[in-house]
């Protein structure tokens, strides 16, 4: 390799995807050889969160090394990343990159300021959450595209053919068992006894593929793929290969959110068992996508001068605290996340990092590797300064209250002030606190002793995390005031110490 030549940079960030059920978790799913292996090579980080439970902010924080409320990407201020918002591919375009953005989740695009910076980009169809078409070389969107397309989706929408679409579509969640029959019925009849693909937008490998070999050798790349299998809705793997009575008691469970966390409807405890496999086997499936996304760097000749992180931009819940999948909690199901960083050439050797780690710190390593300075990120550190250090602040996430107008119509007045608030979380050492903006009092967890999140230790941490529970009030109110209210100077100092301010 040459040393003078600067790095490849690969970020996949797999949708929805809990901490504990990925290699090196506390309930690692089986059967996931590739990337088992990687992380023999890597740094894996144990402790590591979102900056949020949902994609648009969560995203925008790898991409700019800023929480929400320092990108002012967030449901309270907007859903858009600003133009003015610094981007890490504009950056690296200094150092002489080109950059492609590869997103199945289709909020992940232009629409929300997630693709400025990109050279390229390509995007899913918000259809593709409930038709898994088979194989597919190119996306259904692109950045060429992006202006058109805008226009036509918002008369699309806005039309009665639209609602009627969009509301049909909802009720995937209630009856899944529709769209599953005829998306497997659809892949038998087409493909014949290939075996079923459940895999969202299965065109990023070729697209990925092509766009390489389109590049230049000496070119450095910096490529940021989402991959969207593990997100709901889940869809029965194997569809009717095992009998129509198997693929019955799996595809007919209500995956209903919103009835959900209105208390209409709640699964069982066999229904959550069965969604929570449904989802395992889409880990299973990303093992062999990650494995793909590495051999097509590796035949691009790029492999061996590569930095990957890999990641997830929020987790997922199956029952914890009688919450189901995510965007609206702060329990750790929703908020841990994997986190590893493979250095060129796999220099990692099954390293745990010591330090928490964040989606913001994403951006900070890749400009290091990039050898690129000057760049002011007040909260963010580079991975590389947590290997074998505690970080020196606590991270912090946030929940938005909510995000979008369809929930904000069918949750009723009376109890749109337990939803729609802004909440914040402090992971500190084996710490986590709880600040809910709209109530004085606090939570806090010994992670440790208590991963389940069951007992509250305020009253024992009350004067260590005084501190840490005044930034996440100062959070709080930069998220929900325009004008934000005079600090003492007591809050003010710790806060500036810390980089919040």
């Amino acid at each position: 390799m040459n040393d003078q030549q600067a790095p490849s940079l690969l970020l996949v960030i797999f949708d929805a995807l809990r901490a504990s059920d990925f290699p090196g978790g506390e309930t690692p799913t089986e059967r996931m050889p590739f990337t088992t292996q990687l992380l023999s090579d890597s740094i894996h980080f144990p402790k590591a969160a979102s900056v949020t439970p949902w994609t648009i902010p969560a995203h925008a924080s790898a991409f700019t090394g800023l929480y929400p409320w320092e990108s002012g990407c967030h449901a309270k201020k907007s859903l858009v990343l600003a133009d003015s918002v610094p981007k890490l591919p504009a950056a690296l375009r200094s150092k002489g990159y080109r950059s492609l953005l590869l997103s199945a989740n289709t909020l992940v695009c232009p629409r929300f300021g997630l693709a400025d910076g990109f050279d390229d980009a390509g995007w899913g169809g918000w259809w593709e959450s409930y038709i898994r078409r088979g194989r597919v070389d190119s996306a259904p969107s692109t950045l060429h595209e992006a202006k058109q397309e805008a226009k036509i989706l918002e008369r699309f929408r806005d039309g009665p053919i639209g609602r009627l679409v969009i509301n049909s579509t909802e009720a995937i969640y209630r009856y899944p068992y529709l769209f599953d029959a005829a998306d497997a019925l659809h892949q038998k009849v087409r493909w014949g006894d290939t075996a079923r693909n459940i895999s969202m937008a299965p065109w990023i490998e070729p697209s990925l593929s092509a766009w390489l070999s389109r590049q230049p050798r000496g070119t450095p790349v910096f490529c940021a793929i989402n991959i969207c299998d593990t997100h709901e809705p889940y869809f029965v793997p194997d569809g009717f290969d095992k009998g129509l009575r198997k693929w019955w008691k799996q595809a007919r469970v209500r995956q209903d959110f919103v009835r959900c966390i209105l208390g209409s409807w709640q699964p069982t405890g066999e229904e959550l068992r069965i969604l929570r496999t449904l989802y395992r086997s889409t880990v299973q499936n990303i093992d062999q996508r990650l494995a793909r996304i590495v051999e097509i760097f590796r035949q691009a000749g790029r492999w061996d001068n590569t930095v990957l992180i890999a990641t997830s931009d929020h987790g997922q819940a199956f029952g914890e605290h009688g919450e189901l999948f995510h965007l609206n909690g702060i329990i750790d199901p929703m908020l841990r996340i994997p986190m590893v960083y493979r250095p060129v050439g796999g220099t990692g050797r099954t390293t745990r990092g010591q330090g928490w780690a964040s989606l913001i710190d994403i951006a900070p390593t890749f400009l290091r590797e990039a050898q690129i300075n000057g760049i002011n990120l007040p909260s963010a550190l580079p991975l590389q300064d947590l290997v074998d250090r505690p970080r020196p602040t606590p991270v912090f996430a946030v929940s938005d209250g909510l995000v979008w107008s369809h929930l904000k119509k069918v949750v009723p007045e009376s109890r749109k002030p337990e939803f729609d608030r802004v909440r914040v979380v402090a992971y500190s050492g084996g710490l986590k606190l709880v600040v809910d903006t709209t109530r004085p009092e606090r939570q806090a967890y010994d992670l440790e002793q208590d991963p389940g999140e069951v007992h509250d230790v305020w009253e024992d941490v009350r004067d260590s995390l005084a501190p840490v529970a005044d930034a996440a009030v100062n959070i709080g109110r930069r998220m929900t005031e325009k004008v934000p209210e005079e600090l003492t100077p007591e809050i003010e100092e710790r806060l500036r110490g810390w980089g919040y301010v």
